[in-house]
């Protein structure tokens, strides 16, 4: 993304391109799916193949090919290099520790959400489904947002609201029976998550150099997603022992202890450095991610 669009213009492309895949992957595509199959059973999978096609299309002729120079350097070399690299930056490891740890705590409720929706709400598979369709109305109102909540706070402050909603939501889902009222609390945690991610990811762009960019991803992700199993192992093992209750609440509270500790760190870091935490509105508007 950064070599399509302006630095300044990052967090608006990330909200777009995130509101394209949420409004696609969470309701229009589960809408249309469900219709389709019982049309036919044949016509999701064949609709899902002759889209891959069209997005091959669509790549070979609306992007930039970007194909870089030769190193000469094996893959490991450059790997060690980039992870090298990405550790020896202040702002990227305390962005990364900070979002990893939020992925950990989601990743804990994440785990056992399936068996909160059918023991605690009592809630019927197809029940469940609705569950989760209707909370993903909060990644399409994220995905809207972001780019103006953003422009307001920076970087660092949108972090910090995104891990205080999210952390707020789990109690919230671990005192109630009612599903609406947990649904409700899961519209807030997703619309969180995406503004959190909308955020991070522009951040992250916006402090990379250009030849970084693909190395600093990949280890980004590599210790995001990392943690995702680990946190669903400690996620059920809290649940098998202590119950869904224990573990939501144990999620929020980590979580909160991680804002509380890390965020003010990111925003003074971002302006020490001027890369990211503008707050007044008509200033951020066009730089927000001027480095």
């Amino acid at each position: 993304l950064p070599s399509i669009v302006g630095r300044d213009q990052l967090v608006q492309a990330n909200a777009h391109l995130m509101n394209a895949d949420m409004t696609g992957e969470e309701l229009v595509g589960p809408a249309l799916g469900g219709a389709a199959f019982s049309l036919a059973r044949s016509i999701p999978f064949l609709a899902d193949a002759l889209s891959f096609v069209a997005s091959g299309a669509l790549l070979s002729r609306a992007l930039p090919d970007n194909k870089p120079a030769p190193s000469g350097r094996s893959v490991w070399t450059d790997l060690v290099a980039g992870l090298r690299w990405f550790v020896g930056q202040p702002v990227l490891r305390l962005l990364t520790s900070i979002i990893t740890t939020l992925a950990f705590c989601q990743a804990m409720v994440v785990g056992v959400l399936v068996i909160y929706a059918t023991e605690r709400l009592h809630l019927s598979a197809a029940g469940y489904g609705l569950l989760i369709g209707v909370a993903s109305i909060g990644d399409v109102i994220g995905a809207f947002s972001a780019s103006r909540i953003h422009a307001r706070l920076g970087s660092g402050r949108c972090i910090a609201l995104a891990g205080t909603i999210a952390a707020l939501a789990y109690p919230v889902m671990a005192l109630t029976r009612s599903a609406i009222v947990a649904a409700a609390a899961l519209v807030a945690e997703y619309f969180a998550v995406t503004i959190g991610n909308v955020a991070a990811r522009s951040l992250r762009q916006s402090s990379v150099p250009d030849g970084m960019q693909g190395r600093a991803a990949s280890s980004y992700q590599l210790m995001i997603l990392g943690t995702f199993p680990l946190g669903g192992l400690l996620g059920g093992l809290l649940a098998g022992g202590f119950g869904v209750r224990t573990t939501l609440f144990a999620a929020g509270a980590a979580q909160l202890v991680v804002v509380a500790a890390a965020t003010p760190r990111l925003v003074a870091r971002l302006r020490e450095q001027k890369v990211v935490d503008l707050t007044d509105a008509d200033e951020a508007a066009p730089k927000v991610l001027a480095s």
